[in-house]
């Protein structure tokens, strides 16, 4: 490899154009295209390795998107799952005459962009001697809920944390 000394001293010589002989001439060729070829096999060695790594990343990617497919599948069924016991439990709660019922709330999410925006959110909400719990439902489930009547008071804020702390503990007796 050329140190930046030596590819300075051969570029002064060819900009001088003098006191260089044939041989001196011939040397600097042979050693700019040596220094060429050298560079040229670095950059197919780099070249190699870096679509070496892009191949690999390309085979993670591709196992990545197969494996959140299979997550995006298993959440929409357990969403659906969930939606179908708080549909029983909802049920239930009407036949014990405990109050329950859906209603649409609004709430104010921020984007990826940190923008607010306000989601429709549909609830399931009952009244348990603990406390009032609530759940949210997709639309594509709403059939789940259709016989439950409006619910008539405030949705209560409340962290799930919260909301699970009064369903472990419903004062039932």
């Amino acid at each position: 490899m050329l140190t930046k000394a030596q590819l300075e001293e051969i570029k002064s010589r060819i900009a001088q154009g003098r006191d260089a002989s044939p041989e001196v001439l011939l040397e600097d060729r042979v050693v700019l295209l040596a220094e060429v070829e050298r560079l040229l096999k670095f950059v197919e060695t780099f070249s190699t390795r870096v679509n070496a790594q892009l191949d690999i990343l390309e085979n993670d990617m591709v196992l990545l998107d197969q494996d959140n497919q299979r997550l995006r599948k298993n959440s929409r069924s357990s969403d659906f799952e969930r939606d179908a016991c708080i549909g029983l439990i909802a049920k239930m709660a009407v036949a014990l005459k405990i109050p329950v019922g859906t209603q649409r709330t609004a709430s104010v999410e921020l984007d990826e962009n940190g923008k607010e925006s306000q989601q429709i959110q549909n609830r399931v909400i009952l009244d348990l001697p603990s406390g009032q719990v609530a759940w949210e439902y997709l639309e594509s489930e709403a059939h789940l809920f259709e016989t439950l009547p409006a619910y008539p008071r405030a949705l209560e804020s409340q962290s799930i944390q919260e909301n699970y702390l009064k369903i472990m503990n419903p004062n039932l007796d």
